[in-house]
């Protein structure tokens, strides 16, 4: 059902937005999040092409952007899509969701962009019962939230509300209860887990 949402409303905004002008940097998608994640990761020799452009914010909020869209990268934005986000000056990597598109009289984009997390970090999860190869995943956040909860972005299909996995950071691995689907899209799974006890 998550993945049927109705694509001509939007939802209402959650906090006020002031105008400002700034940059940012997105890259289209979680495999192109992921490849810039893995580029920061290594720091080596990575001659994979990065997709990353390059848009202006017109106004922001606390939990998002408005942005204006090159005409030229126009062809894949569309509402639901998940993007890399990385505010200029610095070099943590983000994730937003795009909310609203809107063309103005000189057929210019402007995206409102959901901001789910402003610093993810790529961990590697396996999945104790076997079936399955290793992968990265994106965590939002290095702690839980309010309800205990940590939410985690995997490549489509592979949320499994009744398997448990095990998510290894850089120095630590941690076993994660499956604990609800939050959001999905073409390239994305988004679901919260409950960190077992140790």
């Amino acid at each position: 059902w998550y993945r049927c949402r109705e694509p001509d409303k939007p939802p209402a905004r959650a906090s006020e937005r002031r105008a400002t002008t700034a940059r940012i940097t997105i890259v289209p998608g979680y495999h192109a999040l992921i490849d810039e994640l893995e580029r920061d990761e290594t720091d080596a020799l990575n001659f994979s092409v990065s997709n990353a452009e390059s848009w202006v914010v017109e106004d922001v909020s606390d939990n998002g952007y408005g942005a204006l869209v090159p005409a030229s990268t126009t062809d894949w934005v569309r509402t639901g899509e998940m993007i890399g986000v990385q505010v200029e000056g610095t070099q943590q990597w983000g994730i937003g969701l795009v909310r609203r598109v809107r063309r103005d009289e000189q057929r210019q984009y402007h995206v409102g962009i959901e901001i789910i997390s402003r610093s993810v970090i790529m961990v590697r999860i396996s999945y104790p019962e076997g079936g399955r190869e290793p992968e990265n995943a994106v965590l939002l956040s290095g702690t839980p939230d309010a309800k205990g909860e940590v939410g985690l972005v995997l490549r489509p299909g592979r949320y499994d509300p009744n398997a448990q996995i095990e998510v290894t950071g850089r120095t630590k691995s941690y076993h994660f209860n499956p604990s609800r689907m939050v959001d999905a899209g073409d390239d994305f799974d988004w679901a919260a887990y409950k960190v077992a006890q140790q």
